[in-house]
């Protein structure tokens, strides 16, 4: 038995059906690979809304900005796409000067 209800059932579907069509729009088109957008999509969502592991965090943005930098099965510091990192910076002006300096080893800038 589902811990949702019936509408949040329906949000949680329609949520991997817009997910499966910007994926489409975006030039992928494989059943398979739209099944793993919106899954993806779901996992993400979950992942930041649910996440106790950074709930002394004083605000709630601070706490899902947090949940989105690190996946729950992953200790050091990791980036989904630079997208969310532009998202998580540029727009919310959540600084982990740690993931920062990961990032741009990995991008050779210094």
């Amino acid at each position: 038995m589902s811990d949702f209800t019936e509408e949040v059932i329906r949000a949680r579907e329609r949520l991997r059906a817009a997910a499966k069509e910007v994926a489409r729009a975006n030039g992928i088109n494989q059943e398979k690979a739209l099944e793993l957008v919106a899954d993806l999509a779901l996992a993400f969502v979950d992942g930041v809304t649910k996440s106790s592991r950074f709930a002394g965090l004083s605000e709630e943005w601070m706490r899902i900005a947090a949940s989105a930098k690190r996946p729950p099965n992953c200790r050091a510091p990791c980036a989904f796409s630079e997208s969310l990192e532009h998202v998580l910076r540029v727009r919310y002006k959540f600084m982990d000067m740690h993931y920062l300096l990961a990032v741009r080893g990995r991008s050779g800038v210094t």
